[in-house]
């Protein structure tokens, strides 16, 4: 671990911020990346003597898979030589530690780097190519001009030995039947197991109620189903390369989509609650037409469906059946209001980020494989619902803040990071600490220990022991700034330790909340003058009743602002606190039987920089207590256990430097002890379990490691193809598999392609590259997927960079011009993927299956382009296009016939993707999307790092406007433009502030709906002065 003094790197970044004039010092992240080279990479950089004894190096201890049986030593020199001799240089600093810290190959210690960006790049290529030399040429030449960039999974683990699956994500249909259910259950965890992203549609199942074999209401609905997948996706997942996680779909129009929506609900019971799986909802023409009609509306029984027309609701059209289904009275329905449910949809989004919209009819419109198949869904990867301490929210629900970027607490240091859950394929353990403390991890879960000669070592969960100590963390500064102030800080304190409620008699909804003020606490009375009560005393007590303005009695006061907070804890420790002296030394003492609320105490602590700790002071016993009959009689009764919380004399000064004061407890924190009684948290207990477990990890952080108990990955809404439901019978009858959804993604960078002219040229190398990927792929443990792998081909080229590259060239990106660049931008790339797909499928005298059937065969698909030019218009594009060749209407029309004949390899060949964790590394802005800030910023420790959007200068500042700021109609209007000329979808987000609200939600919902674009991602709302930033990666 490099220590802080010496991350020269980061004081050089944190200088771009100290103006010259009216300049920020831009120049100075080149010096940084510079350092960060000098006095760090290098220094941890293992270094050989030539290429071979690097080669055979990683060859012989199972780091690389062995190139020479594809190439000989040569080549790979040569190769190697033409990627070097490129003399690249990591644009920002940011850029530079995302490579190391994320995508570089290490040793099996973790501590030394083997591979620079050249190597990854040339591995990669070499890999891809399977022996091609020359392809291998073609492939590294785009990667090393950064024209091109492969998704996570294929640039993270192509040519390694030890490595995880090419492919990014998954998508399948669940039957309406034991065996069909059984077999997605199957699917699910094993596409988990390899990283995959999962997204299930269940809009065949059976509603809550309907019929099994004949009798009505036994039927449990789509949320057990529901939860079992949540807890196959936290089960299974690749080990320490890419979480799995899951989504699933359900169409509007099925009778669950209530409590569908509602398992989202932050405040729903827990038993019908989904924390950690995504929902999306899939939106046919109809509903949208009934919603801006605020029309009445009906929702349908699937099965009731099927036993009348032998067709799935699903799979209807239901322009053409809707009325049928209203009107028929076998058919089982519920009775809505179809604008209502759209605002419920967006509330329910607002508050918890879900669900994700698919609008089905605008997909299946422009697909031209409609004769084939209907597009039903899409794929949305998502990380578990967790708590994480974070220094926007302190401890916080991840599931609250999914589509965020936010600042997590390492041990060490804030690091404004993307969450990812990381694991492995194992059974679950449960491990205990002497601290109360509990977390459910896999196995092979790391856990970082002080041995026996106080040295740190790592233990997965399954070597653990009792008595093992825990490594001691550093606590943040408490970040202040936009918390809440709780109103009678100390009264809501005092009222938790030393308070009680009752309903009142005869009056409904009325509960009675007192404080009871007795022997010195008496004193007391004038701190709760603001509070407002009804008074009542005797010889030993003052009661104050119907006190108003109290929370609950085991409120704990998370996220409000410094004072808040240790104003609630003085009153607690006033009213239920003890002192404990031991040699000068001080110490508070919190005894409660509520152990859940002693821990929440303890958190609440950690993030404003206190350390605690709870102990169990008795066990469950029988106890004489008084009858409180009106006698002196006692009687015996069952005591739960009794915990203490224990706060240290150094924790206690601590805690008076940020204002706490008692009135009733006196202490003398004169004294300053030589050091702080800290001890190590120690190991109690590692049992198996059985059901729903988190587990927690940061792949992208310095450290390695988290405060908290689960991790996030958001994957992209951007893969639309055909699927179809296998039909699973009973053992001793044949299966009919059916194709289910692969694809692999990879990305364009605009700028560079456009800057080097090279649209198609790179545009055909990528779809070469992510076509071998497919190829290679081969997921024969799910049939269903295998089958549409191999049939299909399916691939997902994207671009990213799109508002850096408008910015470097001082165009808005709500301008006619920003319409105009991309009209033309991706109508080329559409072309050229398309030739090139043509080209492949004619080279290997192979199309996807059923292309006979397809707009390409016939020729329609070409129809809008053969008879419409897609030219610039506008000056500033026509001067940005100088120099590349721009296909024709001609072009188009001998592109059709090329195809008739010869076919096409990929059935779908397009889709933008986040990519925002592969965009750093490209000095990019992430996707189509516009930024959210034009210089990001990064906490480490007590200092700053400052990320500049690409291309960022002083003179065109202006024109990276937030996309918060924006109208969203004109970003919506954009994504439209693009959507035109790709065939699959893109993961498109909308920015709202907190003000907004649900109904102009959904009145974007509508504005996106008649624009024709395919889905909607993440909505994400800004606060009012919280810093936001994309946050999903490929």
């Amino acid at each position: 671990m490099v220590d802080n003094k010496a991350k020269k790197w980061i004081y050089l970044n944190n200088e771009i911020m100290v103006k010259q004039g009216e300049d920020f010092q831009l120049e100075k992240d080149k010096e940084a990346v510079y350092s960060y080279f000098v006095d760090y990479v290098n220094k941890n950089t293992v270094f050989f003597h030539n290429l071979e004894e690097k080669m055979r190096y990683l060859i012989k201890n199972d780091y690389y898979i062995d190139f020479y049986k594809m190439y000989s030593h040569d080549e790979i020199k040569e190769l190697f030589k033409m990627v070097y001799d490129k003399k690249f240089r990591f644009a920002s600093f940011m850029s530079a530690s995302k490579f190391y810290q994320s995508y570089a190959l290490m040793d099996d210690t973790g501590e030394k780097f083997l591979e620079r960006y050249e190597d990854r790049i040339s591995a990669v290529s070499l890999y891809l190519a399977q022996g091609n030399f020359e392809k291998a040429k073609e492939y590294a030449l785009m990667l090393i001009n950064q024209e091109y960039q492969p998704a996570t999974p294929t640039f993270l683990n192509s040519g390694k030995k030890r490595s995880g699956e090419l492919v990014s994500c998954f998508l399948d249909e669940m039957g309406d039947n034991l065996s069909g259910i059984g077999y997605i259950f199957d699917s699910s965890m094993k596409l988990s197991s390899i990283g995959g992203g999962v997204a299930i549609n269940l809009s065949k199942i059976r509603a809550r109620g309907e019929s099994i074999k004949g009798v009505e209401g036994r039927a449990s609905g789509v949320l057990p189903i529901m939860k079992i997948l949540e807890d196959i996706f936290s089960y299974a997942n690749q080990l320490g390369q890419r979480a799995g996680a899951g989504a699933v779909y359900l169409n509007v129009f099925h009778s669950d989509i209530n409590e569908f929506l509602d398992s989202k609900k932050i405040n729903v019971d827990e038993k019908i609650r989904i924390k950690s799986l995504s929902i999306g909802v899939i939106i046919p023409d109809k509903f949208m037409q009934l919603a801006m009609e605020d029309e009445v509306c009906y929702t349908f029984n699937p099965h009731t469906v099927f036993l009348e027309y032998g067709q799935y609701l699903d799979e209807m059209d239901m322009n053409e059946m809707y009325e049928k289904l209203v009107d028929n009275p076998n058919v089982k329905k519920k009775k809505i209001n179809a604008r209502e449910l759209l605002v419920k949809i967006s509330q329910t989004q607002k508050e918890s980020g879900y669900p994700y919209l698919f609008f089905k009819d605008n997909a299946n419109r422009e697909h031209a494989l409609k004769e084939i198949g209907a597009v039903k869904f899409s794929n949305l990867c998502v990380a578990p619902y967790t708590k994480i301490l974070t220094k926007e929210y302190g401890y916080t629900e991840i599931g609250q803040h999914e589509n965020e970027k936010v600042h997590v607490w390492n041990g060490e240091e804030w690091s404004k990071t993307t969450v990812i859950k990381t694991g492995t394929e194992q059974k679950l353990l449960k491990v205990s600490t002497d601290n109360f403390q509990t977390v459910d991890v896999t196995p092979y879960h790391k856990f970082y220990i002080k041995d026996e000669n106080e040295k740190v070592v790592e233990k997965r969960a399954h070597e653990l022991k009792v008595g093992d100590r825990l490594i001691k963390f550093d606590l943040p500064k408490y970040e202040n700034e936009n918390r809440e102030i709780l109103e009678n800080a100390y009264a809501n304190g005092f009222y938790s330790g030393d308070g009680c409620e009752y309903d009142v008699k005869d009056r409904k909804n009325l509960t009675n909340k007192m404080i009871y003020l007795y022997g010195e606490k008496k004193e007391l009375l004038d701190k709760f003058d603001d509070l407002e009560y009804s008074k009542s005393e005797n010889e030993d007590r003052i009661i104050l009743n119907h006190c108003k303005g109290l929370k609950d009695k085991f409120f704990v006061p998370f996220n409000y602002e410094i004072s808040s907070i240790v104003k609630w804890l003085s009153g607690l420790a006033d009213a239920d606190g003890t002192v404990s002296k031991n040699n000068g030394n001080n110490s508070l003492q919190i005894a409660s039987t509520n152990l859940e609320f002693l821990s929440n105490i303890r958190l609440l602590l950690q993030e404003i920089g206190i350390h605690s700790k709870i102990n169990k002071m008795r066990d469950t016993e029988i106890r004489e207590l008084p009858l409180n009959n009106g006698t002196d009689e006692c009687g015996k009764f069952e005591c739960n256990p009794l915990y203490r919380l224990l706060i240290t004399h150094r924790n206690l000064q601590k805690l008076v430097e940020l204002g706490f004061e008692t009135f009733r407890l006196k202490f003398d924190l004169e004294h300053t002890p030589n050091r702080d009684a800290c001890a190590f948290e120690k190991i109690t207990a590692v049992e198996k379990i059985d059901g729903v477990y988190d587990t927690y990890c940061f792949t992208e952080e310095k450290r390695h490691m988290g405060m908290f108990n689960g991790m996030l990955l958001g994957n992209c809404t951007e893969i639309m193809q055909l699927s179809e439901v296998s039909d699973i019978n009973a053992y001793y009858e044949e299966d009919t598999i059916r194709r289910g959804i692969s694809c692999n993604l990879g990305s364009l960078n605009i700028a560079t392609v456009m800057e080097n002219k090279r649209i198609k040229e790179a545009t055909k190398a990528a779809i070469d590259s992510l076509t071998m990927v497919s190829d290679l792929t081969n997921i024969d443990i799910v049939p269903s997927i295998k089958k549409a792998n191999d049939e299909l081909h399916s691939v997902g080229l994207g671009a990213m960079n799109l508002h850096g590259y408008l910015a470097k060239n001082f165009i808005m990106y709500e301008s006619k011009e920003a319409l105009d660049f991309c009209n033309v931008f991706f109508m080329m790339v559409n072309f050229y993927s398309l030739e090139r797909s043509m080209e492949i499928a004619k080279e290997k005298g192979e199309t996807f299956k059923d292309f006979e059937k397809s707009e390409y065969a016939n020729g329609n698909y070409f129809d809008k382009y053969i008879t419409k030019e897609y030219m610039p218009q506008t000056e500033k594009i026509k001067q940005l296009f100088e120099g590349i060749y721009i296909p024709t209407k001609e072009d188009w029309a001998n592109l059709k016939e090329k195809v008739m004949k010869h076919g096409v390899y990929n059935a779908y060949r397009m889709a933008i993707a986040p990519n925002q964790s592969t965009s750093y590394i490209m000095n990019s802005t992430a996707s189509v999307m516009p930024v959210v800030d034009t210089i990001e910023v990064r906490e480490y420790g007590d200092s700053t790092t400052f990320y500049p959007m690409p291309y960022l200068t002083n003179d065109n500042y202006f024109f990276y406007k937030s996309a918060y700021d924006m109208d969203q109609k004109n970003i919506l209007k954009l994504i439209s433009v693009i959507q035109r000329h790709v065939d699959q979808g893109i993961s498109t987000i909308l920015y709202t502030k907190s003000t907004d609200s649900t109904r102009d939600l959904a009145r974007l919902y509508i504005y996106a709906h008649r624009l024709g674009l395919k889905s909607l991602y993440y909505t994400r709302t800004r606060k009012e002065t919280i810093e936001e930033c994309i946050s999903c990666s490929v």
